[in-house]
């Protein structure tokens, strides 16, 4: 059986809470002699502690700046082409009404002729109203008719079936007639015009 030996404990103290005599000392007292060691080592180490802290705070800043700054250029190029998109929606959609449209014109212009030669009466007042009533639908969703008599020939809106002779300078190269009309949807041309076009004749 194993004999118990006494282990001799020995006492382990905090240097700086006891006096050489082995007295406990005053906290105060303790405090100020941490205070002294912390002036002795000078303000050095606190002073680059803090420059480094900072250094490391500038960069945080600039590269939190960078951040807002890509996120931006970001939002507005999704923007840019987020309007892009719609604006060639819009055109698509556009150019896709307008040939109805002009469908519907050349529909219409049949309509007339067929008129043309239909008797007076009630059938062909009521035919005339649901074909004003087609064109003012259609006005509404953006057709216009093109205005052209009394104004210079433009080709880009008007297309020249014949000539007026004319004796006046300020009539010459201007419509003197509308023969059909031409109608535009937003920026298209529909069809155009067809008119007549003063030509003023030299005095023999």
């Amino acid at each position: 059986m194993a004999e118990k030996r006494d282990v001799e404990r020995i006492p382990v103290k905090d240097k700086r809470r006891f006096t050489p005599e082995g007295e406990l000392r005053p906290d105060a007292e303790i405090e100020r002699e941490q205070e002294a060691v912390e002036e002795a080592a000078g303000p050095e180490p606190a002073a680059a502690a803090l420059e480094a802290a900072e250094a490391r705070a500038r960069a945080a800043e600039e590269r939190l700046a960078q951040f807002q700054e890509a996120f931006q250029r970001y939002r507005e190029e999704q923007e840019r082409i987020r309007e892009r998109l719609e604006r060639d929606r819009q055109a698509r959609v556009d150019e896709a009404i307008g040939r109805v449209f002009a469908r519907i014109l050349e529909a219409l212009d049949n309509l007339d002729r067929a008129l043309e030669f239909a008797e007076e009466g009630p059938l062909k007042k009521g035919v005339l109203l649901v074909r004003q009533q087609i064109l003012d639908a259609m006005r509404q969703e953006g057709l216009e008719r093109i205005d052209v008599e009394g104004r210079p020939f433009d080709p880009r809106v008007a297309e020249a079936v014949g000539v007026e002779p004319v004796g006046e300078e300020e009539r010459h190269d201007v419509v003197t007639e509308e023969l059909r009309a031409g109608y535009r949807f937003k920026d298209q041309v529909l069809r155009p015009a067809q008119v007549r076009v003063g030509r003023r004749q030299e005095e023999g």
